[in-house]
């Protein structure tokens, strides 16, 4: 058995084990915090290995980019989830390259594809116009390792992209989630409603160009 396959089955094992252990369950924001608060100095890097495992397991990156807001000042939260953000999209980088490429090669969509030949003459400011526009959005990290873009353009593209998102989230992501919470629920039926409709009418307009 390769070693690819033997890492494959270990990441999916752990996640697995996450999943049905009831682990999962208890990686909400105040459960997060408190333990961050009560780590001390080991907090951030309590924080990086769980946004790390965050990541491998599909928890949204403004999630933990936010709880370092609330966790600590500006200035240590900013540089605290900067890292993190960078250290885990590598780590994410690295597992799509190098263990799963094949499978995500194969169920890429034509326009993630056609990204290669953009990332290959931009290079490291491609990396870094893609997270400045799109962030940390689960689809950046396989489209850019199946890519030929090098590690070291990722590394740097996505160290300068992100630091706009992460530093507006960690300074005003609180009062973000806030204010959405204390929204009515109307509002939600409402927006949920109105992007449905779009969906369909983008599906209806794309299958006419096709036909047409």
């Amino acid at each position: 058995m390769s070693k690819k396959l033997l890492i494959l089955g270990a990441l999916i094992a752990f996640v697995a084990y996450v999943y049905f252990s009831g682990l999962y369950s208890y990686l909400n924001e105040d459960t997060v915090r408190r333990l961050l608060t009560e780590s001390g100095i080991w907090g951030p890097f309590l924080f990086i290995g769980l946004y790390v495992l965050g990541e491998l397991v599909n928890i949204p990156s403004v999630l933990w980019i936010i709880v370092a807001g609330l966790t600590w000042p500006p200035v240590q939260a900013f540089v605290i989830a900067w890292v993190a953000s960078v250290i885990a999209a590598v780590v994410v980088f690295v597992f799509y390259r190098y263990i799963a490429r094949d499978v995500v090669q194969g169920r890429l969509p034509d326009r993630m594809k056609d990204l290669d030949s953009r990332l290959e003459s931009g290079g490291l400011w491609a990396v870094a116009g893609i997270r400045l526009v799109a962030f940390l959005a689960p689809w950046t990290h396989p489209a850019l390792a199946v890519s030929s873009v090098s590690l070291r353009d990722y590394v740097l593209g996505t160290a300068l992209g992100v630091v706009p998102g992460v530093l507006l989230l960690v300074l005003f992501g609180g009062n973000i989630t806030g204010w959405i919470t204390s929204l009515p629920a109307w509002v939600w039926v409402v927006a949920v409603v109105v992007i449905a409709a779009t969906l369909v009418i983008y599906r209806l307009a794309s299958r006419s160009r096709e036909t047409g």
